[in-house]
């Protein structure tokens, strides 16, 4: 089945978020199921159009506020 998930504001590279019920089913009982967790991957554009360039220098910038 799938899951939709929104990602936090904030979340780091590497964190584990944590899906309470929706991972395999237990040893012997048919209704309960373990949790799901999930490692965040950011993955990072290698090629930028002039256009997206201008607008991540200018998001860069914001973060040192």
């Amino acid at each position: 089945s799938r899951l939709t998930v929104k990602v936090p504001p904030g979340t780091q590279p590497g964190q584990r978020l944590r899906f309470k019920g929706h991972g395999l089913p237990a040893p012997g009982a048919a209704d309960d199921r373990g949790d799901l967790f999930a490692k965040i991957e950011v993955r990072v554009p290698t090629t930028l159009s002039a256009e997206a360039r201008t607008h991540y220098e200018a998001l860069r910038g914001l973060g040192d506020q």
